[in-house]
């Protein structure tokens, strides 16, 4: 081999040296802060927690925290044009993992008690609740009162259920929370038929603490997955979002169906 030979193999060498370097590539955030205002709510100065004369009834709100909420989620993803080893009866995916700080729980809540002092049972059926945020009247759906609705309590006892109301992302600092009940019983005569119905209003006002937290970043990995995991995943995210107290089964979207392979 010459001199002019080795030069162009060390200059060759040179090259494919230098192309071995890897880039640097900063790599994703493990975490990420995140905020969220938390609301305490406490009945103004002026409401009385407990009203009634036979049917006593409280309304509580209820204490409200933040938490780290992991969600996991899968969409369909295009299977790449060279696949070696497929698994059996799978999908591929494009796996999402998210972490959010939320506010728990994640609806107004309120408790019930109603003390019956009558000599017959109480019955919630045919009350209605509303509720006012910020001078907004909001006529939540039966879903969110439904166990008052279906509530009995006998003569002389004391029952406590609770409702459900608005996000309380929705609040703002010093915002008024009116929650009234109409069509109540108040009495019945000997032989239970409804005598007297009231209606009642509580008023109570909401102030908002900002937490902050680390939190994980967000991963997105493609993968296959069993067949059933995903159905599965599909089914559940379908019946969450119906029994959810804000939601309406009948505006829930259908599960997405398999391509056909």
């Amino acid at each position: 081999m010459n001199q002019a030979q080795g030069s162009a193999i060390a200059a060759v060498a040179i090259l494919v040296m230098t192309g071995c370097e890897t880039t640097s590539v900063p790599s994703a955030p493990l975490s990420a802060l995140q905020r969220v205002k938390v609301p305490e709510i406490v009945a103004t100065s002026d409401t009385q927690v407990t009203q009634g004369d036979s049917i006593k009834i409280s309304v509580i709100p209820v204490t409200y925290t933040a938490r780290v909420v992991r969600q996991v989620s899968y969409e369909l993803a295009k299977v790449p044009p060279i696949v070696w080893d497929v698994p059996a009866n799978s999908v591929y995916v494009q796996e999402t993992v998210a972490h959010s700080l939320e506010i728990e729980p994640e609806y107004l809540r309120f408790l019930v008690k109603i003390n019956n002092q009558l000599d017959r049972s109480f019955r919630g059926a045919g009350m209605v609740v509303q509720f006012n945020v910020e001078g907004r009247l909001i006529d939540v759906g039966q879903l969110n009162y439904l166990e008052l609705q279906n509530l009995i309590v006998p003569p002389r006892s004391e029952k406590e259920v609770a409702i459900y109301g608005p996000s309380p992302t929705t609040l703002t600092h010093n915002a008024a929370i009116g929650v009234m009940f109409y069509d109540v019983v108040a009495d019945t005569d000997d032989a239970g038929n409804v005598t007297k119905r009231e209606n009642y209003e509580w008023v109570f006002e909401s102030s908002l603490k900002e937490v902050q937290q680390s939190v994980p970043a967000t991963t997105r990995t493609k993968k296959w997955i069993p067949v059933a995991t995903y159905q599965e995943y599909e089914m559940k995210k379908h019946s969450e979002a119906a029994q959810q107290p804000w939601g309406n089964i009948q505006n829930t979207p259908a599960p997405t169906p398999l391509p056909s392979r």
